[in-house]
């Protein structure tokens, strides 16, 4: 039972890996290459994963004006709210570059 829960579990990855972050978009020629394109993406996947089940960590800064998520999301909303978030934080590190002389 254990080994057939196991599967499902990776069967679930592999749907959520090819749909919504680009598992199937390799289309290089080495090796090593997809491996590595493998090893983004699962990292990806597991970011996303422990972000839906946990929320932002309280470390990182909220984008501004943005209200905390509430209860789980979707893997393309939450995909979307952390590239805001990312893109909000390049924007201040731009700003504060610019301030400073």
């Amino acid at each position: 039972v254990e080994l057939a829960h196991t599967r499902w579990v990776i069967e679930r990855f592999y749907q959520d890996a090819k749909g919504e972050l680009g598992l199937d978009d390799y289309e290089g020629r080495l090796w090593t290459g997809f491996h590595r394109h493998v090893a983004l993406v699962m990292l990806a996947h597991c970011y996303l994963a422990l972000r839906q089940t946990y929320g932002p960590s309280s470390a990182s800064p909220s984008p501004k004006g943005a209200s905390p998520p509430k209860g789980r999301q979707s893997v393309t909303a939450l995909r979307r709210a952390v590239l805001e978030e990312l893109f909000s934080q390049v924007v201040d590190m731009l700003d504060q570059a610019r301030a400073d002389p």
